[in-house]
């Protein structure tokens, strides 16, 4: 009986941090619904509420690097507006802000490549071209993928639609020229990279506009 008792107090400074951590961060409400459906589908695998919920963020968590995988949309966390091609798909065509679904779908979607870290476009005749840029405050622009730099994305932790950053391997980031760039037909470069909560450096991955 004791043992159990000490087990149980053991385990008491977990449940409340798990529990405060609910309260002071607003994002893990979205994650309500998620617990709940983990919970009637038997596969959360602890029956306290707040256990759920922390898991379901993981479990989320977890599906950014699945996802990005495969062609998506890359939305920008100040504008809401779509990372797509300055043109037709060629070598060269630099990258701008465009609402998202206002040109050919495929100008708009991006993959991650897990194994090569590329960030891979289709170009005219769905040829595979890759997003790259080599230095400070360069534009981005396509490539052949073999010239082209690699990719990392970083997630953001707990924030809503998976936020991150692209990091290269110069250590810069993928943003938007200016400060807080949102307007339609803004270019996107590569600085140094700045980990804060409001930048125009943090993107997210969507299926539709």
């Amino acid at each position: 009986l004791l043992a159990l008792d000490g087990a149980a107090v053991a385990k008491e400074p977990e449940r409340l941090m798990r529990r405060l951590l609910l309260l002071i961060l607003p994002e893990f409400i979205k994650s309500a619904d998620v617990s709940a459906a983990l919970a009637a589908d038997d596969e959360c695998s602890n029956s306290d509420p707040a256990f759920c919920a922390l898991e379901a963020l993981q479990l989320q968590g977890a599906k950014v690097e699945e996802l990005s995988d495969r062609f998506m949309m890359l939305k920008n966390s100040v504008s809401g507006r779509c990372m797509t091609v300055a043109g037709a798909g060629h070598i060269g065509d630099g990258m701008e802000l465009q609402d998202c679904g206002a040109t050919i779908r495929s100008r708009q979607k991006f993959k991650l490549d897990s194994k090569t870290k590329r960030l891979i476009v289709l170009g005219e005749g769905e040829v595979e071209l890759c997003v790259t840029a080599q230095g400070q405050g360069d534009n981005m622009m396509l490539a052949p993928c073999k010239d082209a730099t690699g990719w990392t994305w970083k997630r953001a932790t707990f924030t809503l639609h998976e936020k991150g950053w692209l990091e290269n391997s110069q250590n810069l980031c993928l943003g938007v020229f200016g400060f807080l760039g949102r307007a339609v037909g803004t270019h996107l470069d590569t600085t140094t990279c700045h980990w804060m909560a409001f930048t125009d450096q943090k993107w997210y991955w969507a299926d539709r506009p």
